[in-house]
């Protein structure tokens, strides 16, 4: 695998992970109001 290949490898798996995290913090969103209440 060439350096090219790997970074579009590492790209996906963020773009993968960041799609995750919006999951998670939608849901969250939507348990606890508009972004939480941290008091």
């Amino acid at each position: 695998m060439d350096e090219q290949a790997a970074r579009e490898e590492d790209k996906e798996g963020w773009l993968r992970l960041a799609r995750e995290w919006d999951k998670i913090a939608a849901s969250a969103a939507k348990r606890d109001g508009i972004f939480g209440r941290h008091e």
